[in-house]
């Protein structure tokens, strides 16, 4: 068990063994595995990761070098999809929000078109899925 109770989940899929952080992740993982060999989707990944920002230095009375590296942010997606029609889609799969996980979808969802070409964005939380139509993102 995680720091949220969920249950660790282990599936094995082409010769290899994948550990999944909770049931519902594992579930929707054996969802994808149907719709590709059905022939629904060209395929999918999992744990796709996305560099939000990049890495930098600052100047910074902090250190005595007078500057501080600042690490880039990423964010790791639980599953990418590639659809039969060439676009993509990312999917989260989440028991419960944290601050530091809307914070990263907001930044992801902001660039998921324009940056990394993802069409959709699945929110899946206590079953119920929401989706983003990450082309129709403009600013306000």
């Amino acid at each position: 068990m995680n720091k949220y109770n969920a249950k660790k989940t282990i599936r094995k899929y082409n010769g290899a063994i994948l550990a999944f952080p909770s049931k519902a992740e594992a579930k929707y993982f054996d969802r994808l595995v149907v719709l590709h060999r059905a022939g629904k989707i060209k395929g999918f990944s999992t744990q796709p990761q996305f560099v939000l920002t990049g890495a930098f230095v600052i100047d910074t009375d902090k250190t005595k070098r007078g500057m501080s590296k600042v690490p880039g942010l990423l964010y790791t997606a639980d599953f990418r999809i590639f659809e039969n029609d060439g676009r993509e889609t990312v999917v989260e799969v989440k028991g419960r929000h944290t601050v530091d996980y809307v914070m990263r979808k907001k930044l992801f969802l902001a660039q998921a078109w324009a940056e990394f070409g993802i069409s959709k964005f699945i929110e899946v939380t206590a079953g119920q899925e929401i989706c983003y139509n990450c082309e129709s993102v403009r600013e306000t």
